[in-house]
Protein backbone atom coordinates (compact mmCIF):
# COMPACT_ATOMS: atom_id res chain seq x y z
CA UNK A 1 0.00 0.00 0.00
CA UNK A 2 1.33 3.42 -0.89
CA UNK A 3 0.53 6.76 0.70
CA UNK A 4 -2.47 7.29 -1.60
CA UNK A 5 -4.09 4.12 -0.25
CA UNK A 6 -3.63 5.41 3.27
CA UNK A 7 -5.18 8.73 2.33
CA UNK A 8 -8.17 6.91 0.80
CA UNK A 9 -8.63 4.86 3.97
CA UNK A 10 -8.47 7.94 6.19
CA UNK A 11 -10.88 9.85 3.92
CA UNK A 12 -13.27 6.89 3.87
CA UNK A 13 -13.28 6.59 7.64
CA UNK A 14 -13.78 10.34 7.89
CA UNK A 15 -16.77 10.25 5.57
CA UNK A 16 -18.28 7.33 7.51
CA UNK A 17 -17.84 9.32 10.72
CA UNK A 18 -19.49 12.31 9.04
CA UNK A 19 -22.45 10.12 8.03
CA UNK A 20 -22.86 8.85 11.60
CA UNK A 21 -22.72 12.43 12.88
CA UNK A 22 -25.34 13.59 10.35
CA UNK A 23 -27.65 10.71 11.24
CA UNK A 24 -27.46 11.64 14.91
CA UNK A 25 -27.77 15.35 14.20
CA UNK A 26 -30.89 15.11 12.03
CA UNK A 27 -32.46 12.55 14.33
CA UNK A 28 -32.48 14.72 17.42
CA UNK A 29 -33.02 18.18 15.91
CA UNK A 30 -36.64 19.12 16.56
CA UNK A 31 -38.90 20.19 13.73
CA UNK A 32 -39.75 23.88 13.70
CA UNK A 33 -43.34 24.72 14.42
CA UNK A 34 -46.10 22.89 16.23
CA UNK A 35 -46.01 19.28 17.43
CA UNK A 36 -48.39 18.26 14.66
CA UNK A 37 -46.21 19.77 11.92
CA UNK A 38 -45.39 17.22 9.25
CA UNK A 39 -41.75 16.85 8.20
CA UNK A 40 -40.76 18.58 4.99
CA UNK A 41 -39.83 16.83 1.78
CA UNK A 42 -36.19 17.77 2.38
CA UNK A 43 -36.18 15.96 5.71
CA UNK A 44 -37.98 12.91 4.33
CA UNK A 45 -36.06 12.23 1.12
CA UNK A 46 -33.13 14.49 0.29
CA UNK A 47 -31.24 14.30 3.59
CA UNK A 48 -31.37 10.46 3.84
CA UNK A 49 -30.27 10.12 0.21
CA UNK A 50 -27.31 12.46 0.80
CA UNK A 51 -26.33 10.51 3.93
CA UNK A 52 -26.60 7.25 1.97
CA UNK A 53 -24.33 8.65 -0.75
CA UNK A 54 -21.79 9.68 1.88
CA UNK A 55 -21.86 6.15 3.34
CA UNK A 56 -21.42 4.52 -0.08
CA UNK A 57 -18.56 6.89 -0.89
CA UNK A 58 -16.92 6.13 2.46
CA UNK A 59 -17.08 2.38 2.01
CA UNK A 60 -15.82 2.62 -1.55
CA UNK A 61 -12.85 4.74 -0.43
CA UNK A 62 -11.99 2.29 2.35
CA UNK A 63 -12.25 -0.74 0.07
CA UNK A 64 -10.23 1.00 -2.64
CA UNK A 65 -7.56 1.95 -0.13
CA UNK A 66 -7.32 -1.65 1.04
CA UNK A 67 -7.10 -2.86 -2.54
CA UNK A 68 -10.36 -4.76 -2.94
CA UNK A 69 -11.72 -2.51 -5.71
Amino acid sequence: MNWLGGVEIVAGIGSLALAVFLIGFFRFVPLPGDVSTAPSQMRLTVIPIVILLIVVCGFSLVFRGIGLI
